[in-house]
Parts: structure tokens; C-alpha cells; sequence
């Protein structure tokens, strides 16, 4: 099966660049049956040369991928009229499935569509994000195209189904992963806070030494000799 995925928000260094990442990756991994092709609108010259550095990736070196310089508003045009969809999936290269990841999605006749849907913050703080009817009016439409819809958690599941009317049947929801670096932090964050904590605890229950750091007359060398130990004992257990 050849999955074409829309990939602009790959492009950026927000939330929804991490999660998709990640799901494109485990997807890839975990599915060789099936082709991930990704689908870049870049009318931009900027936003081309963004696309070249995502390509240089070694870790998307294994998805095709295609460029088009059709502008967004245009683009939108033509999959909004129904006398031009058959020629949309012939120019998409006819996919068998089409994972949109932004709300601009193609009514496709004969192309199963999945829409992944992260938040819907904008619709609950209109006076931070400006007037969302027209934001509303296109997530409503995406919606009515999807035959699935992905969201990132029940939170936004339960908004789809009470902002948008959205039919609770055809909502996944699917979370996203841990980075790969979060070992690391989690391990540096329980050394560093058991240690700071013993520190503590011991430097009250036996205050020798007290005043040996000038900027922080409260530290003893007791709580200081403490807190290293139990970071190292901490370190090794964890």
C-alpha cells in the first residue's frame, strides 16, 4: 500500500513536527509492506530550500518524496471543486491512502483520507489566536473528508466530538512517544532532585557545618556530603 503523507509540518520545530516525526519513523520501522511517500507544497523558494535540508536527513533517506509549487490558496481551489478530484488523484500519483497532517485536506472520491488532529486551542482562546470561524470552517471540513481521524489524546478527541461535531467512531486516538533523549533527562532529573532532596533532609537532621557557603548561609557540609552520596547511590540504582 503507498501512503502519501503531507509533510510541511516536518518543516518546523513545534510539537507537531515531533509527534509526526516520530509516528513516520515507528511507521516506517515497524511496516515494510507499505510505502510512506511524503508530499511537500513548496511555492516558496524559502520553503524549498527547507525541504532540501529535511531530505538531507538521514533518517527520511528512505522516502520518496514529491515537490509541488502550486500555490496553497490554488491548491485549495482545486481540491475544493468536485469536477477536478479525479484529476487530483491522478496528479497526487494515485496513493491508496492520504494522511493529511494540517487542515488542508482534498476531498478524494476513491483515496481513503486519515486526518491527525493535535489540539484545538485556538478554538477555546480565540482572543490569542484571532477569530477561529475560518479556522473552525476548515478543521469542520477536513473532519467531513476523513474517513479516520487520529488524535493525539483524549482531550482532544472529546473537543473534536463537543467543538465540532465530529462522529466519535471514526476518532484513534494515539499518543505521542517519549523522545528518544528522555532516558537520559529522566536519569539526570532523579539524580539531580534525590540528591538536592537528601541534601535536604540529612543537612536538618544534622546541621554540622553550617554556614560554609557564603551566598546560602542555610547549607551544611553535612547536608553537602549527604546529597552527594545519595546521588551516586541513586546513579547506580537507577
Amino acid at each position: 500500500m503507498r501512503v502519501l503523507v503531507d509533510g510541511v509540518p516536518l518543516l518546523g520545530d513545534a510539537g507537531i513536527a515531533t509527534y509526526l516525526r516520530g509516528l513516520l519513523l515507528h511507521l516506517a520501522a515497524a511496516d515494510r509492506r507499505h510505502e510512506y511517500r511524503l508530499f511537500f507544497r513548496g511555492f516558496r523558494a524559502e520553503t524549498r530550500r527547507r525541504v532540501a535540508r529535511f531530505l538531507a536527513d538521514p533518517e527520511f533517506a528512505g522516502f520518496p518524496a514529491t515537490l509541488t509549487r502550486v500555490p496553497d490558496r490554488v491548491l485549495q481551489w482545486c481540491w475544493d471543486r468536485r469536477s477536478l478530484l479525479r484529476a487530483a488523484e491522478g496528479w497526487l500519483g494515485r496513493p491508496d491512502l492520504f494522511l493529511s497532517t494540517v487542515h488542508m485536506t482534498p476531498a478524494l472520491p476513491t483515496i481513503p483520507v486519515v486526518v491527525i488532529a493535535y489540539d484545538l486551542i485556538p478554538l477555546h482562546f480565540p482572543e490569542f489566536y484571532g477569530p477561529p470561524d475560518a479556522l473552525r470552517a476548515r478543521m469542520r471540513r477536513s473532519l467531513e473528508r476523513a474517513t479516520a481521524i487520529i488524535a493525539i489524546s483524549e482531550c482532544t478527541r472529546r473537543d473534536l466530538v463537543t467543538l465540532l461535531g465530529a462522529d466519535p467512531e471514526r476518532i484513534h486516538v494515539v499518543y505521542p512517544a517519549a523522545d528518544a533523549r528522555f532516558p537520559a533527562f529522566a536519569f539526570l532529573f532523579l539524580v539531580i532532585c534525590g540528591g538536592d532532596a537528601f541534601a535536604e533532609l540529612i543537612g536538618r537532621a544534622w546541621p554540622a557545618g553550617r554556614g560554609f557557603v557564603a551566598a546560602s548561609p542555610g547549607k551544611t557540609v553535612s547536608g553537602l556530603i549527604g546529597g552527594l552520596a545519595a546521588a551516586v547511590v541513586l546513579g547506580v540504582i537507577v
